[in-house]
C-alpha cells in the first residue's frame, strides 16, 4: 500500500518537476552502506573525484591525475554531472522509495538519468522493475526509462531483458559463479556437497543454477540443499541454528554457503563448532562482501568472488590513501552529494573507520563500484560529444551507449554482452595466516577460467584443519556416526533402521538377534526390554514374548516377567530367563516347550533363590568390626610384602646367609613349587609341566572353590554366588604379583659366553632356540593373556566404573560383588587397589627388563617403592588407621632392604659405576628443578587473576536452597566447572554483584514463585543482563512471571535501604524492569520438582549443555542415553537404586535398598533436601539408599531394608501425606526398621500431643491418595 501512495503521488507532482529546467546531469547512487562498512561509498565518491580531476587542478595535485582516461577529454558540459547518494539499508521499501525519489525528483531535486546500485539481487530486482512497464509502475516507468548499473547483483534473472531491460552490471552473473563452484566440486572430487540457500533470488538463483551444471554431467547426488529463510530485517537465530543442525545430519562435511545474510549465519557455525576442523565451507561473493564478515572467516575458509583487481588498481589504492574524510562526510559533502536526504542516517565514524583502513586490504567490490560510476560518466561524455541534448540523454539511447562501452578500469576490462552482463573470470579467495603479521587474511588463491572450465592453482590451499596441501583432508570424507560409506558413491547416508553405523568408512552392521534399532541414523542397537526378542538379524521392533507354563486346571498364557493366577509359575529369577522358542512342523506352528527345560527352571530358580538370600545376608555380614578389617588389610599387604621380597631375590643380587635362607621361605609364596618337588609326582623332570603347574596353580584354587560351592548348593547348604567370587578375586589379587611373575619366567634369560643365553631358573635351557623354551614361551603368553592382563583389564574398567555406579546407585549391589577389590580401602581412595595392581605388575616386570643392565634393578625397583610410599603417606587410603600405619612400616621396611642390600649386586664395576654416575644426575637435577617449579608455581598462583566460577546458582534460599544444593552435586557429576552457591562461597553480600560482573560465566536462574521479589536476585539478574553474561533460566514448577500491575509495584517490595544497595552499583528501578523482561524472552530448561531425579539431572545436563560446560564424557553418555531413550519399549534405570517401568505415578519399581528414606514429599524442597541426603549418604556408606514415595514402595523395598531414616521439616506433622506413608513403614509386612531421625531443618519444632492426635484423626481422609498407593 504504501509503494501505491509514492507512485501516485509521485504522479501528482510529476508534471510540475517535468517543467522544472534540469540545470545539471543527475546520477544516483544507492545501495546498502548504511547497514554495513562503507567501502563501497568511498569507492564511488573516489571515482567521481577522479573524474573531476580532469578539470580541478587542486583535486589533481592532491589525488594524483586521473586513473581513467576519458576518450576525447571531458565534454565542457560532461561538467555539470551531478552525483546524488542514497540508501537502501538492505531492505526493498527503503531501495524502492529511495529509487522513486531520484527517479521522480521526489526530494526536490533534478530527476535523475541513470542509478548506480543497489547492493543484494533481491533489492536490485524490486527497483529495476520499475522500468518493467507493469500496471501502475508503466504508468511513471515507461516515461522515465532510467537505466541501472550493479556492482554487486549476481542474480541469474536480472539477465532476462524482458523483464529486466535496463540493467547492467559490472560483476559477472551467478551462472558463472555457480559453474565455478561446480568445476571446484569436481576438481577436488568431492562426493557430495550440501548447499545453504537463502530463499530470495540471489540464493535461490545461484542454487538452482548449480543444481542444473550437477543435472546436465548427470550427477545430480552430489549436490544438495538445505534452506535457509530470507530474513533482512529480524534474523531468528534459533532458525537459522535448525538449518546449521540440518546439515549437520545431511552425511557431508563440504558446506556451500549460498546465503544473503552471511555475517548472522557464521556466528550461528561458529556456535555449533562447523567451523574449524573436520568441515570446509565455501562461500559465495557474499562471504566476502563486507569487512566485518571478512574478519568472521577462519583459517581455511574459501570464498568466490568475481575478479575485480585489474592493472589499476595500485592507482586506486594510492586514490585511496590521499583522500580525506571531509571529501566523504561533512556539510561540503551533504550539500555536493545530499547526503542527509538518505531515509537511514549514515554513520560518519563508520566512514573514518574504513577510511583509515589500509588500502592494499581493499575488497574487490571497491573496484567493482568505481567502474560502475564510470560506466555512466564515459557512456555521457561519449553522447555529449555525439551532439545530444541534455535532455536527450536518456533511457534507450543512454542504454545502448553503455552497452557499446569497452574501457579498461580498476576490475580490469569492462564490457557488456547483449543482456548487460560482464563476462569475466572467477578468483578462489582462502583464507590464510600472513606470514609477516601472523594475522589470518584473505588472499587470492586460484582462477578459474569460464572458457576452459578449469582452476590455475598456483600452490596448495589452506583447508579449515589448518593445512596446506594439494587435496582436501581425509577427515572431511570420513563418515559421521550414525552414517555409513555408500560402495558405489562413495557419499555417507544416513543408518537405515535395524544397523548400526559408526561412522568412518564402515558400512552398516544389522543388529545381533535380541536387539533393535528402530530409528534411521543410529550408532549402537538397542537390546529388547524385559517380555520382548528381536528373533531375526537386522530387526527394527521388539515382538512379545510368551511362555506357556503348566496349571494345574491347565494350560496358561502368562507375559514373560509378570506373575500369573494361583498355581502358576514364572520362570523368571535372577541372572536368568527361560524363553520358550517356536517350533516349525510341516502340519503349521504350534507352541511347545521341552518339560526337561521347565524342570531345570525349577531347580534353577530354587538354587538362585537361596542364593539370592544368602547374598542380602552376606551384604549385612560385611559390616564387620575395624579390628577384622585390620586383620584382614594387614594379611594382604603381609601377602604382597613377602611377594616383593621374592621379586627382590630374582634380582642380580648377591644374597648371604643367613638372609638367602630366610627369602628362600618365600619361594612358596611365589609359587616357586620346586620345594615339593613335583618331579616326584609328574614321573618326569620335565620344565614345561612344571611351568604349567605354576600357571594353573591360581585358576584350579578358584575351580576348587566353585566346585566346593556347587557341591554345597547341592547338599542344600547353598552359599551366595557372590562369596565365591569374591574369594576367587581375593586369591587372584593377593597372589598377582606371583602370577605376573610366573608367566614372565620364560623371559628372563641371561647371556652366555657363547652368545647364547639361558633360562635364569633353568641354566640347561636355551632361549629362544629349544623346543622347550618355545613351548613355555607360548604358554607364557597365552598364561599372561589369561590371568594378569584379563584381571588387570576388569580392575581398571571396574575402577573407572566405580564412581559412576556410586552415584547412580544402579551399580551398588554389582559393586558389592567385587567388594574384594574395594571394600579394604576409603570410598574416595576406592582406586587404590588398582595402583597396588599397577605397582606389582611393574614390579615383575623389572627383572626381565634390567636383565642385561643390573645397575638400573635397585633404583628401578626403589623409585616403584618410593612413589607407592609417597602415594600411600599422601592419600591415606586404608578404612583403619592401623592398616595405614602398617602399610607405611612394611613399604619403608622394604626400602631399607633394598638400599642394604645395593652393594650386594652383581655388576661390573666399571659399567656399574658409568651408569650410575649418569643416573645420579637425574635426583640432583631433580633437587633443583623441584625447587624451582614450586617457587614458579606458588608466584603463578599468587599472580594469576581469580579462578572464574562457571555457574552462578540465583535462587531465593525459602523456595530453591535444596535443590541448588543438588543442582550443584549433579553438576559436580557431569562436568568439572566450580559452582557458587551462596551459603558455600559467600562471605561479603557487598560482592555478590561483583562476582557476578567479573567472575562468573554463567547465570543460572532457577525461577521459583518469590525469586523475582528478591532484591539481590534482582540484582544478580540486572547485572548479568548490563554485562552481557550468559544466562539460562530454570523455571520451576509453580513459577508465574511478573504482571504488569506487580512490575508496576516492584518499588514498593523493597525498603529504602535495599533500593540504595542496588543504587549503589548503578542499577535502578528500569533496568530491573529491562532485565526481568529479558529474562522472560529467554528460553527456560523446565525443572520438574517431583518423580525421579533422572528428570532433575536430565535438566541439569541441559542447562550445562546451554552453558558449554558438559564435560566430554557426559557428551558422549547423553548421546548414547538419548539413543536408548528413543526405543518406545525401552526400561530405563532409575538413578536411585530401581528399575523403572513406565512412566509417571504408576511406575513399578524394584531393588533392594537397605536404607529408606521419609520425609515430607509434598513440599519440593523437603523432597531435594531427602534427595540430596540420599545421595550423599550413599556416596559415603556405599550401601543403597531410596527416597520412598508411596505406600507401595514401601512395601515393596521393606523386606531387604535394614533402617528408616525420618527427615523432620517444619510442619511435617501436619502432613497427612507422610504420615500415611509412615504408618505403612510398621504395617507393611517383611522385618521390623530401625528408625533415626534428623532434624533437617533449624526452625522444626516437635508438636504437642493435641496436635499430633489431630493429624491421626485425618488420616482416613483420602484413603485412595493416588501418590500413596503408587
Amino acid at each position: 500500500m504504501r509503494l501505491h501512495w509514492l507512485l501516485c503521488h509521485g504522479l501528482v507532482v510529476w508534471v510540475q518537476l517535468a517543467q522544472r529546467a534540469a540545470c545539471d546531469i543527475a546520477l544516483g547512487a544507492l545501495a546498502g552502506w548504511t547497514a554495513y562498512e562503507p567501502e563501497e561509498l568511498i569507492a564511488l565518491i573516489a571515482a567521481f573525484l577522479d573524474y573531476q580531476k580532469n578539470w580541478d587542478v587542486s583535486l589533481a595535485a592532491r589525488l594524483g591525475p586521473p586513473i581513467v582516461p576519458i576518450p576525447g577529454g571531458v565534454h565542457a558540459n560532461a561538467t555539470r554531472i551531478a552525483l546524488r547518494i542514497g540508501t537502501t539499508h538492505l531492505e526493498q521499501e527503503v531501495g524502492v522509495a529511495t529509487a522513486l525519489d531520484m527517479m521522480l525528483g521526489l526530494d526536490d531535486e533534478p530527476p535523475v538519468v541513470g542509478l548506480i546500485g543497489s547492493t543484494i539481487s533481491s533489492v536490485t530486482m524490486a527497483i529495476v522493475a520499475l522500468n518493467r512497464g507493469l500496471s501502475l509502475q508503466a504508468t511513471v516507468a515507461g516515461v522515465r526509462q532510467v537505466p541501472q548499473v550493479s556492482s554487486t547483483a549476481t542474480s541469474l534473472a536480472l539477465s532476462n531483458k524482458d523483464s529486466y531491460p535496463f540493467f547492467l552490471r559490472t560483476v559477472a552473473p551467478d551462472n558463472i559463479q555457480a559453474l565455478a563452484m561446480w568445476s571446484w566440486i569436481l576438481h577436488f572430487d568431492v562426493v557430495l556437497a550440501t548447499c545453504v540457500y537463502t530463499t530470495e533470488s540471489y540464493g535461490l538463483g545461484l542454487f538452482s543454477t548449480l543444481t542444473e551444471f550437477a543435472a546436465k554431467a548427470k550427477q545430480q547426488g552430489r549436490v544438495q540443499g538445505v534452506s535457509l529463510r530470507y530474513m533482512p530485517k529480524n534474523f531468528i537465530k534459533e532458525e537459522a541454528r535448525d538449518v546449521a543442525r540440518a546439515v549437520q545430519r545431511m552425511g557431508s562435511r563440504f558446506v556451500f554457503l549460498l546465503i544473503s545474510n552471511v555475517r548472522e549465519f557464521l556466528l550461528i557455525l561458529k556456535e555449533e563448532k562447523m567451523l574449524g576442523a573436520g568441515w570446509q565451507v565455501v562461500g559465495s561473493d557474499s562471504s566476502g562482501s563486507a569487512a566485518d564478515i571478512r574478519s568472521l572467516l577462519p583459517v581455511g575458509f574459501m570464498l568466490f568472488q568475481s575478479t575485480s583487481k585489474g592493472a589499476k588498481m595500485q592507482d586506486f589504492q594510492y586514490l585511496w590513501s590521499r583522500l580525506e574524510p571531509g571529501d566523504m562526510i561533512g556539510p561540503a559533502a551533504d550539500a555536493k552529494y545530499k547526503l542527509q536526504k538518505m531515509r537511514v542516517q549514515l554513520d560518519s565514524q563508520a566512514v573514518v573507520d574504513a577510511l583509515s583502513a589500509n588500502p592494499e586490504t581493499l575488497s574487490g567490490w571497491a573496484a567493482l563500484m568505481f567502474d560502475a560510476l564510470y560506466v555512466f560518466l564515459l557512456a555521457i561524455n561519449a553522447l555529449l560529444h555525439k551532439g545530444v541534448v541534455e535532455s536527450e540523454m536518456r533511457g534507450p539511447l543512454l542504454l545502448q551507449e553503455m552497452l557499446s562501452l569497452s574501457f579498461t578500469g580498476i576490475s580490469g576490462e569492462v564490457s557488456f554482452d547483449e543482456n548487460g552482463d560482464r563476462m569475466s573470470a572467477f578468483d578462489l579467495l582462502n583464507v590464510q595466516v600472513d606470514r609477516l603479521s601472523r594475522f589470518p587474511t584473505l588472499i587470492h588463491a586460484a582462477t578459474f577460467s569460464a572458457s576452459t572450465r578449469s582452476f590455475r592453482i598456483p600452490k596448495d590451499l589452506v583447508w579449515m584443519n589448518g593445512q596446506a596441501q594439494s587435496r582436501f583432508p581425509e577427515e572431511l570424507s570420513a563418515c559421521d556416526v550414525g552414517f555409513y560409506k555408500e560402495e558405489d558413491s562413495r557419499q555417507c547416508k544416513l543408518c537405515p533402521k535395524g544397523m548400526m553405523c559408526l561412522g568412518n568408512n564402515a558400512s552398516f552392521t544389522p543388529c545381533p538377534r535380541g536387539t533393535y534399532a528402530n530409528e534411521t541414523g543410529l550408532s549402537n542397537c538397542t537390546k529388547c526390554p524385559e517380555g520382548h526378542f528381536a528373533a531375526d538379524v537386522g530387526s527394527f521392533e521388539c515382538s512379545a514374548l510368551f511362555s506357556m507354563l503348566a496349571q494345574k486346571n491347565g494350560p496358561m498364557l502368562c507375559f514373560l516377567g509378570h506373575c500369573c493366577l494361583a498355581f502358576a509359575e514364572v520362570l523368571v529369577f535372577q541372572g536368568l530367563r527361560m524363553h520358550f522358542v517356536w517350533q516349525e512342523s510341516d502340519y503349521g506352528r504350534e507352541r511347545a516347550y521341552d518339560v526337561r527345560k521347565v524342570w531345570a527352571a525349577r531347580f534353577s530358580e530354587l538354587a538362585f533363590g537361596s542364593v539370592q538370600k544368602q547374598s542380602w545376608a552376606a551384604v549385612r555380614s560385611d559390616e564387620k568390626g575395624l579390628n577384622l578389617l585390620t586383620a584382614a588389610a594387614v594379611a594382604g599387604q603381609l601377602l604382597l610384602a613377602i611377594q616383593m621380597l621374592g621379586t627382590m631375590r630374582q634380582l642380580s643380587i648377591e644374597w648371604q646367609d643367613p638372609v638367602r635362607q630366610l627369602l628362600d621361605l618365600s619361594r612358596f609364596i611365589t609359587l616357586d613349587f620346586d620345594i615339593i618337588r613335583l618331579s616326584c609326582l609328574y614321573g618326569a623332570d620335565s620344565a614345561v609341566l612344571y611351568f604349567v603347574s605354576q600357571l594353573l596353580a591360581c585358576p584350579a584354587s578358584c575351580a576348587i572353590l566353585l566346585l566346593t560351592w556347587l557341591l554345597m548348593n547341592a547338599v542344600g547348604r547353598a552359599k551366595p554366588w557372590d562369596a565365591v567370587l569374591n574369594l576367587c578375586g581375593s586369591l587372584l589379587f593377593a597372589f598377582f604379583l606371583s602370577i605376573t611373575l610366573t608367566t614372565l619366567v620364560p623371559f628372563q634369560c641371561t647371556s652366555n659366553p657363547n652368545g647364547s643365553s639361558s633360562m635364569v631358573t633353568d641354566p640347561g635351557i636355551i632361549c629362544y632356540e629349544s623346543e622347550e623354551h618355545q613351548a613355555m614361551v607360548i604358554l607364557a603368553v597365552l598364561g599372561m593373556l589369561g590371568q594378569p592382563v584379563a584381571f588387570l583389564a576388569w580392575a581398571s574398567y571396574a575402577t573407572l566404573m566405580y564412581p559412576s555406579r556410586i552415584a547412580s546407585g544402579r551399580g551398588l549391589r554389582l559393586v558389592n560383588r567385587y567388594r574384594f577389590f574395594f571394600h579394604r580401602f576409603k570410598p574416595q581412595n576406592f582406586y587404590y587397589g588398582l595402583t597396588l595392581l599397577y605397582r606389582g605388575a611393574l614390579v615383575a616386570l623389572l627383572p626381565v627388563l634390567t636383565m642385561e643392565v643390573p645397575e638400573l634393578q635397585v633404583p628401578a625397583m626403589g623409585v616403584v617403592l618410593l612413589a607407592g610410599l609417597v602415594l600411600q603417606a599422601r592419600t591415606y587410603p586404608w578404612r583403619t588407621v592401623q592398616a595405614n600405619h602398617m602399610d607405611l612400616l612394611l613399604t619403608a621396611l622394604l626400602l631399607v632392604i633394598l638400599l642394604g642390600a645395593a652393594p650386594l649386586l652383581s655388576a661390573d664395576l666399571k659399567k656399574n659405576s658409568l651408569v650410575l654416575g649418569w643416573l645420579l644426575c637425574i635426583p640432583v637435577l631433580g633437587l633443583l628443578l623441584a625447587g624451582v617449579l614450586a617457587i614458579l608455581r606458588a608466584l603463578w598462583k599468587h599472580l594469576r587473576s581469580s579462578c572464574l566460577f562457571g555457574v552462578f546458582l540465583c535462587h531465593h534460599k525459602g523456595g530453591a536452597g535444596s535443590l541448588c544444593r543438588l543442582m550443584k552435586i549433579l553438576i559436580a557429576k557431569h562436568s568439572s566447572t566450580r559452582v557458587f552457591l551462596d551459603c558455600d562461597q559467600l562471605e561479603n553480600l557487598d560482592l555478590l554483584f561483583d562476582i557476578v560482573k567479573a567472575s562468573t560465566r554463567s547465570l543460572v536462574v532457577v525461577l521459583t514463585s518469590e525469586l523475582l521479589k528478591r532484591v539481590y536476585c534482582a540484582g544478580e539478574i540486572t547485572t548479568a543482563w548490563k554485562n552481557k553474561i550468559t544466562t539460562v533460566p530454570v523455571l520451576c514448577d509453580g513459577f508465574q512471571p511478573l504482571t504488569e500491575e506487580a512490575q508496576r509495584l516492584m518499588p514498593s517490595w523493597w525498603t529504602p535501604q535495599q533500593r540504595q544497595i542496588l543504587a549503589d552499583f548503578g542499577i535502578d528501578i528500569e533496568d530491573v524492569h529491562t532485565a526481568y523482561t529479558w529474562l522472560c524472552d529467554l528460553n527456560p530448561v523446565r525443572m520438574p520438582r517431583f518423580g525421579p531425579v533422572s528428570s532433575r539431572e536430565d535438566a541439569v545436563v541441559e542447562m550445562l549443555g546451554r552453558c558449554r560446560l558438559l564435560s566430554m564424557a557426559s557428551k558422549a553418555s547423553q548421546a548414547a542415553t538419548a539413543a536408548a531413550a528413543a526405543a518406545a519399549t525401552a526400561l530405563p534405570l532409575a538413578p536411585l537404586g530401581f528399575r523403572e517401568q513406565g512412566t509417571g505415578s504408576k511406575a513399578r519399581l524394584t531393588g533392594c535398598a537397605r536404607i529408606l528414606i521419609i520425609s515430607s514429599i509434598t513440599e519440593p524442597e523437603s523432597f531435594s533436601a531427602c534427595e540430596v541426603f540420599q545421595i550423599m549418604l550413599q556416596d559415603s556408606l556405599q550401601v543403597e539408599c531410596v527416597v520412598v514415595q508411596g505406600k507401595r514402595q514401601m512395601a515393596k523395598l521393606k523386606p531387604c531394608a535394614y533402617y528408616l531414616v525420618v527427615l523432620l521439616f517444619r510442619g511435617i506433622f501436619g502432613d497427612a501425606t507422610f504420615s500415611k506413608l509412615l504408618l505403612a513403614a510398621y504395617t507393611s509386612p517383611g522385618q521390623s526398621l530401625e528408625v533415626l531421625t534428623l532434624i533437617a531443618d533449624p526452625q522444626f519444632e516437635f508438636p504437642s500431643i493435641e496436635s499430633l492426635s489431630v493429624a491421626a484423626d485425618g488420616l482416613d481422609a483420602d484413603p485412595d491418595d493416588q501418590l500413596l498407593q503408587e
